[in-house]
């Protein structure tokens, strides 16, 4: 069984729509080509896109995958901090004026916080511990001033 996931970009006044899907690819719905990513029998936990569409990063239960050239080829991008006990990355935002600039926020435990990458994932650094053991819920760059981010965090 795969778990496919389909990332496409239109406007609304909210911003990206983001669909899952299982189907194959590629798929048109609403005017639009929607360009489906499988990963065998992974969930997924956290789709953000950059880059028109360009830049994908995409986080499952066995870590964190990035695209730069719209999900052709796929890196793995959180190897590292998973080696050091991490948890699993459940939020993602990228910076809309950088999309080598990502954020993750990881799962309650050790290593819980929210995290940094600078060039696609390569190299990730932990900004924010958060309170206690708990750990990230959601995180957003604001799209007027990607310097503020936002984060929820559980204790």
């Amino acid at each position: 069984m795969h778990s496919v996931v389909a990332v496409g970009i239109k406007s609304f006044a909210v911003g990206i729509a983001l669909l899952m899907v299982v189907a194959p690819r590629p798929v048109a719905a609403d005017g639009l080509l929607w360009h489906l990513f499988a990963f065998d029998g992974e969930r997924v936990n956290a789709v953000a896109v950059g880059d028109a569409g360009r830049v994908v990063y995409l986080s499952t239960d066995q870590g964190l995958q990035v695209s730069d050239d719209g999900g052709e080829t796929w890196l793995c991008a959180w190897q590292d901090l998973a080696g050091e006990g991490a948890p699993p990355v459940v939020t993602l935002a990228v910076d809309p004026r950088d999309p080598r600039t990502a954020y993750a926020g990881t799962d309650c435990g050790s290593g819980a916080g929210l995290y940094v990458t600078h060039d696609l994932g390569l190299h990730w650094q932990r900004i924010f511990a958060g309170p206690g053991q708990g750990g990230i819920r959601s995180v957003a760059v604001s799209p007027t001033d990607p310097d503020v981010i936002l984060a929820s965090a559980v204790q």
